[in-house]
């Protein structure tokens, strides 16, 4: 993904001519040897770059959505979710939390609906944020995250005291 977005594709599968030559001139590779050594660089940046993981994160939904909509299906959302919130991308999980498999958990149990950008955006927030303190200790409930984050951090909660009240039992 990170390398369709740096190369300016307006769609996935599909390059034009004017943004794969300014996308590697920009990257100042602009021979195969060079390409073939940039794409690790690129794979890297993805867990050790936040500016490029959020360029590329922000960019899959634009690739993803089909031509003339404004929202993704939740099913192909989750696809992409999977894809750049795991290895070798940024891992959404800590030590305690699965985050990314409870997130899909989440919205297969109760979201049903399609994703808007914002959604998308401000969920990329969320990882960011929730990967710095898993605690949570930043969210309120006066915040402007959208509703289905909202929900998603009540789930979370609700599924730590499950888990607590197995340890105890």
């Amino acid at each position: 993904m990170t390398l369709l977005i740096e190369l300016g594709s307006p769609t996935l599968g599909e390059l034009e001519r004017a943004g794969f030559v300014e996308g590697w001139t920009r990257l100042r590779a602009e021979t195969i040897a060079k390409q073939k050594a940039q794409v690790p660089s690129l794979r890297r940046g993805l867990s050790e770059n936040p500016d490029v993981f959020t360029k590329t994160y922000k960019g899959t939904f634009l690739l993803a959505r089909p031509p003339n909509a404004k929202v993704v299906q939740l099913e192909e959302a989750i696809s992409y979710w999977r894809l750049v919130l795991s290895a070798p991308s940024l891992q959404w999980s800590t030590d305690t939390t699965p985050w990314l498999d409870w997130w899909i958990e989440y919205l297969q149990l109760k979201w049903k609906k399609s994703v808007s950008k914002d959604m998308w955006d401000q969920t990329g927030v969320f990882v960011r944020k929730s990967l710095e303190d898993e605690s949570m200790s930043w969210w309120s409930e006066e915040g402007s995250w959208p509703g289905v984050i909202d929900e998603f951090v009540a789930y979370v909660r609700a599924k730590r005291e499950e888990g607590a009240e197995m340890d105890t039992a």
